[in-house]
């Protein structure tokens, strides 16, 4: 059992980081294969004896944090959206306005 909760563990890890690779070079991604992965780690740690539960308290600490890290990366991902779509909305607004006017001085 616990070489399949540190199996499980090892592919949560890798998941997380390279979601947080994808977000570092600009590349839109989904956590639906981690929260599948992290189902499953924690079916296994359910199933699993108690004393062997508590022994992988610090790795789910630490898995917290790059967890936490990770949601902060998705919503400066989202931020920077955002801002670039409101930038563009307003370039829009501002040449519609210029047409109008242009449109409107010609006739």
């Amino acid at each position: 059992m616990k070489d399949e909760i540190d199996a499980k563990l090892a592919a949560v890890r890798t998941e997380a980081e390279q979601l947080r690779s994808r977000l570092s070079e600009g590349t839109v991604s989904e956590g639906t294969q981690l929260d599948k992965l992290i189902s499953e780690l924690m079916s296994s740690l359910h199933a699993a004896p108690k004393e062997l539960g508590k022994s992988y308290l610090p790795a789910l600490t630490e898995l917290a944090s790059t967890l936490d890290e990770l949601t902060a990366d998705f919503k400066r991902q989202q931020g920077a959206a955002e801002e670039a779509m409101q930038l563009i909305n307003t370039r829009l607004k501002a040449a519609t306005a210029y047409a109008k006017t242009s449109a409107s001085s010609k006739g």
